[in-house]
């Protein structure tokens, strides 16, 4: 009977939970930068060293950022700032709804309220803004909105200037010329326009008479002699001319066409406009010389010989165009459109009918506003780089002055940079994973509507993978101590014989460092042959693929040891110098992957002195 005794001890895994909320990320166990919300388990080892799987419930609040844009006039308070009467951008951080930081920004422009004042000169009356009609001197003030929308306060010095009326009794002999009027033949009332002193209308009224001076023509035939008026005696045939006084006081011209009989031949010139009759002649409208045959009183042939000459009324038109106003004549100022109609006296001294066909055009104003990044050109501006407003005078489609004003405001694209640190790859705007360092460059539209230029300065850090670590130990090696950086970790009783752990480092730049461990456990196997009492060794694998590891007692490996390999000739082909200092797990290692198939004798020894020796097959 062989009687045995367990004593077993059952160890109990654990379950854990964690609820965790974060703002942006969070890092836990294993676990580095988490963004998502969700549940993350872990597998850790309890003090009861069973597995412990720890569950995390994680909540990720994003923070958030904001942009106000805001117009006043004058100052504006936001948040902590009070009475900003600045333009720009003002940043506050507040704590939004989910706990987090909440960036907001504001985008502020101040716009100044205006006054102005206006000086103005009206005959009679004037009507500015909300007030009509105005008759007296004096300021007067309204409130409008300028262009940026705050209070602009206008003031008008007004002064009123008063239209004058004036009137003037005329009474002349013929015609009588007064201010625009010339050669006036009629009676009658005539009113013109001026302008007074004050700059107003003034309207004069002439009262005219005209009285006219007669003619007259005394036709006689005498014989011998004829008396007519103070002529006494007349022996010669001719025309007699006197001025007398007609009945309205004016000169009276009168003419005596005398012929003292015999038979008389007489010429008479004349000039006439338009036609002229004489004699047996009516309605003769052209010049030249004309004849009749009369008797006489004496019964006498008198030839009588018309030298004519017809002058030819006349008429003509003038066409005109002109802006705001125009002068013709006797017409002052004409402000309006239409066919305006004189009466002149030609060179032949006959009426010339002259019409102006007049065009008044109508000069214009115009405004334009525009919003422009960087500069603008307009008219006769190139490359305007600051807002305000710009005035230019061009000739509108009815060739008149066109004031036109432009009121420009002139937005500043930006330019921004970002650093950015990131492993493997990197999103960035129209980016999607880059995986490569350097600059990269993208236009966005900023809040004043430019382009504005960002710039990504970009390190990309690659996680880091490195060759799978290969360890063969013995059973009686266990427990095992394995120690590589921040790995350090113990191996007990009871573990399995092949066993893979990946472990997650972390890089100097904050990347991923896989580390791989592949462990063996093979029985021992104890292939030594003891000479003199010295120790055994233990060679495994065995059969090997290259690498041999060599099991050591405790005493071997607190010394010096020289390991020699011979094949099986006795031929010595390597020796490796080791020393082991880890008393838990005793052993060296050396490498046979660069020699044939075969069996080698692989010995240890100590100040030349062979203190073990064993066997491996190399496959």
């Amino acid at each position: 009977d062989s009687t045995v005794t367990l004593h077993l001890t059952i160890n109990v895994p654990t379950e854990g939970d964690t609820t965790a909320t974060a703002c942006g990320s969070f890092s836990w166990h294993g676990y580095t930068n988490l963004t998502e919300s969700g549940d993350y388990t872990d597998v850790l080892t309890n003090a009861a060293g069973c597995d412990s799987v720890v569950t995390l419930h994680l909540t990720i609040n994003v923070p958030t950022e904001g942009d106000t844009t805001a117009t006043a006039c004058g100052s504006f308070s936001w948040h902590d700032y009070t009475n900003l009467t600045e333009s720009g951008d003002y940043t506050d951080v507040l704590t939004n709804a989910a706990g987090c930081d909440s960036t907001v920004t504001l985008h502020l422009t101040i716009n100044v309220p205006t006054e102005s004042d206006t000086t103005a000169t009206a005959c009679g009356s004037f009507s500015w803004h909300g007030y009509a009609n105005l008759t007296e001197s004096g300021d007067y003030t309204d409130v409008l909105t300028n262009a940026v929308g705050c209070d602009s306060t206008v003031t008008l010095h007004l002064t009123i200037n008063v239209p004058t009326e004036s009137d003037t009794t005329a009474t002349v002999f013929g015609s009588f010329s007064w201010h625009g009027y010339t050669n006036l033949t009629e009676s009658g009332d005539y009113t013109d326009v001026l302008t007074n002193a004050a700059g107003c209308d003034s309207t004069v009224t002439l009262h005219l008479t005209i009285n006219v001076p007669t003619e007259g023509d005394t036709t006689a035939t005498a014989c011998g002699s004829f008396s007519w008026h103070s002529y006494t005696n007349l022996t010669e045939s001719g025309d007699y001319t006197d001025v007398i006084e007609n009945s309205a006081g004016c000169d009276s011209t009168v003419t005596l066409h005398l012929t003292i009989n015999t038979s008389t031949e007489s010429d008479t010139t004349a000039t006439a406009c338009g036609s002229f009759s004489w004699h047996g002649y009516t309605d003769l409208t052209e010049s030249g010389d004309y004849t009749d045959v009369l008797t006489n009183a004496a019964g006498c042939d008198s030839t009588v010989t018309l030298h004519l000459t017809i002058n030819v009324p006349t008429e003509g038109d003038t066409t005109a165009t002109a802006c705001g106003s125009f002068s013709w004549h006797g017409y002052t100022n004409l402000t309006e459109s239409g066919d305006y109609t004189d009466v002149l006296t030609n060179a032949a001294g006959c009426d010339s009918t002259v019409t102006l066909h007049l065009t008044i055009n109508v000069p214009t104003e115009g405004d334009t506003t525009a919003t422009a990044c960087g500069s603008f050109n307009w008219h006769g501006y190139t490359n305007l780089t600051e807002s305000g407003d710009y005035t230019d005078v061009i000739e509108n489609s009815a060739g008149c002055d066109s004031t036109v004003t432009l009121h420009l405001t002139i937005n500043v694209p930006t330019e921004g940079d970002t650093t950015a640190t990131a492993c493997g790859s990197f999103s960035w705007h129209g980016y999607y994973n880059l995986t490569e360092s350097g600059d990269y460059t993208d236009v966005l539209v900023n809040a004043a509507g430019c382009d504005s230029t960002v710039t990504l300065h970009l390190t990309i850090y690659q996680p880091v993978e490195t060759e799978p670590v290969e360890i063969t130990i013995c059973e009686n090696d266990l427990p095992y101590h394995y120690v590589n950086g921040e790995i350090d970790t113990t191996f007990e009783a009871g573990t399995p014989n092949l066993l893979t752990i990946p472990y997650t480092l972390t890089t100097i730049h904050g990347c991923d460092s896989t580390v791989t461990l592949h462990l063996t456990i093979e029985p021992c196997d104890t292939v030594g042959i003891a000479e003199n009492g010295m120790a055994d060794i233990a060679l495994y694998p065995n059969p090997t693929m290259g690498i041999v590891n060599i099991r050591l007692t405790p005493e071997t490996c607190n010394q010096t040891l020289e390991i020699q390999v011979f094949d099986v000739y006795g031929k010595l082909l390597s020796v490796v110098e080791t020393r082991c200092t880890t008393s838990l797990q005793p052993f060296a290692q050396i490498n046979l992957s660069r020699y044939a198939t075969g069996v080698y004798i692989i010995k240890l020894v100590n100040g030349g002195k062979v203190v073990a020796t064993g066997k491996v097959v190399k496959e």
